[in-house]
């Protein structure tokens, strides 16, 4: 991003005489397919990401006052989408060149879209604004057999539909977010991230055996028809194997729930 008070663009109108777009073919990808060579041979799934997306994108021209008004503002409306439509020919581009470079299984794209207490925008400029291209860079993805992850942290249950419109695969929503409520609703149509209990490692194997086991029984029976992504950052290393081990016992009919 960049330090606000002074962004590069007062008009989004002006963006063609302002903003200048990199070489996609002059970039070192020699050096990118060597740098990240082992990344090839691993049996995990391997993503690339994307910083800055659309909004961010326009925050960083704008700073964050002037993006928010441009994006509903019927002067500036039809510069921005030309804008979001010349972000996607890059962005499209840069996936074509890691793609033969590196043995890649999706892509994360970063959009923050909210607060800790709202969206930054509302459904319908979220729909007219931003879907479009969203959807475009989901749809070129999965063409080329790769998943579409949308990074967007904030409070942003209410932009869900608009994820689900766009295409988008994985969602992995901040803890603020009422993601069981979520996953009730469109757990069929796009996956969520889910965060397991805090765990520290003064508690007991016991302590994290059981916490494993009851997360694995909430999610695991209904993995078939809501499927969901475990976020693991900072949780103790011996509760991710032990969440995986129950998980797949329950898929596999070895274990029965105990709250079922």
């Amino acid at each position: 991003m960049v330090r606000p008070g002074s962004p590069v663009l007062q008009d989004a109108n002006d963006w063609p005489n302002v903003i200048k777009f990199p070489d996609v073919e002059g970039m070192d990808w020699k050096s990118c397919a060597e740098l990240n060579a082992p990344l090839n041979k691993t049996e995990r799934a391997f993503k690339i990401c994307f910083q800055n997306g659309l909004f961010e994108r326009l925050i960083s021209f704008m700073d964050f006052e002037g993006a928010a008004l441009a994006i509903v503002d019927d002067e500036q409306k039809d510069a921005i989408h030309a804008l979001f439509a010349k972000l996607c020919d890059m962005y499209e581009a840069m996936i074509t060149k890691y793609m033969e470079c590196l043995d890649i299984d999706g892509v994360m794209f970063h959009d923050d879209w909210g607060s800790q207490r709202a969206p930054f925008f509302s459904q319908d400029t979220c729909r007219e604004m931003l879907v479009p291209y969203l959807k475009r860079l989901a749809d070129f993805c999965h063409s080329k057999g790769l998943w579409f992850e949308h990074h967007c942290c904030g409070k942003n249950e209410l932009l869900v539909p608009c994820m689900v419109e766009a295409g988008v695969d994985i969602w992995m929503g901040q803890p603020m977010n009422d993601t069981d409520m979520l996953i009730e609703k469109y757990g069929d149509k796009i996956m969520f991230g889910v965060y397991p209990p805090e765990t520290s490692a003064s508690m007991s194997d016991e302590e994290i055996d059981r916490i494993a086991r009851e997360f694995a029984e909430k999610y695991a029976p209904n993995l078939g028809k809501k499927p969901v992504v475990m976020v693991n950052f900072m949780s103790d290393p011996r509760l991710w194997p032990k969440i995986y081990e129950y998980s797949r016992r329950i898929i596999a009919g070895e274990l029965v729930p105990t709250s079922r």
